[in-house]
């Protein structure tokens, strides 16, 4: 009997041993697929961002490409933009659920035009000289865009944006500096390897041929009111600059080139996304060149 006894005890004993390792392997296995689906959203999103950020470059050139003949970024026919962005997202789709089972439809959504805005170039190889006469005057509500692309260069120059503290951007042809920081040096400015600043928004890189050599920010009161630019000993720089700006700017002097005071122009389109794979779906806007200052 007592032996009987024994052996009900420790066959007991044992079931609930094996009870207690199979709940404990059953919770490891809960915790471990919660963990795994938890890695699977999270690369599943991190992916997804990426590919958000390379249409957003994609519409870009897109909007660049259709846009007007000079490659300075405006669109004087949002009918086209719009029938070009349908035709790339019927691309997109075909090369790309080729290998992945995922949807993406892109659309135009604010193309509006922008009154009194106008388009700005040197129409000579040299940058006009004259401190006291701004390249950009008047009241802009926004500079959209900028560029300079140096080829050569003399002693100094220097970009002055705003009035009231200027950012002061100084070049020599070696050098580079913003507001007395040297972002760029040891260079040399020459046609096959010009001095590129590129400022959206106020906001961008320079660099020299096609290497990068900094990103720029200007400071809050150029955001929030002082969108003048000057140029200042323009006469020792030879290269061209673009600009692109929303408002009621001074009138451009007779070195400059371009399309003034228009009102059927769009500059910075608003486009939107909508993403989907078996991990996520994601929806958002993007404009061309990002969010206004």
């Amino acid at each position: 009997m007592v032996n009987r006894r024994g052996q009900l005890l420790l066959t007991a004993a044992i079931l609930v041993s094996l009870t207690i390792v199979a709940s404990a392997v059953l919770l490891n296995d809960i915790h471990a697929s919660a963990d795994v689906n938890a890695q699977q959203e999270r690369q599943g999103l991190e992916q997804t961002e990426r590919n958000i950020e390379q249409l957003q470059d994609s519409l870009r050139e897109l909007f660049m490409v259709n846009g007007s003949e000079e490659r300075i970024p405006y669109v004087d026919d949002a009918d086209k933009l719009a029938n070009a962005t349908e035709e790339y997202v019927k691309q997109y789709l075909n090369v790309s659920t080729q290998n992945s089972a995922q949807f993406v439809n892109v659309t135009l959504i604010d193309a509006e035009q922008n009154a009194g805005a106008a388009i700005w170039q040197n129409a000579t190889d040299t940058f006009p000289d004259g401190p006291n006469q701004p390249i950009v005057g008047g009241s802009p509500s926004n500079l959209t865009y900028m560029s300079y692309t140096i080829t050569d260069i003399s002693g100094s120059f220097s970009v002055e944006l705003g009035t009231s503290s200027p950012t002061t951007i100084e070049i020599t042809n070696s050098k580079v500096s913003v507001d007395g920081t040297t972002k760029c040096d040891g260079f040399t400015a020459k046609e096959d390897t010009p001095l590129n600043i590129v400022l959206t928004h106020g906001t961008g890189q320079i660099s020299v041929g096609d290497s990068s050599c900094a990103s720029v920010t200007l400071d809050a009161s150029y955001h929030t009111s002082d969108k003048k630019v000057f140029f200042k000993n323009g006469s020792n720089v030879e290269g061209t600059f673009e600009m692109v700006v929303e408002g009621s700017p001074a009138t451009p002097g007779t070195t400059h080139d371009g399309v003034d005071d228009e009102d059927n122009i769009t500059l910075n389109p608003t486009f939107r996304i909508v993403y989907e794979d078996p991990q996520v779906s994601y929806e958002t806007n993007v404009t061309a060149y990002g969010g206004g200052s």
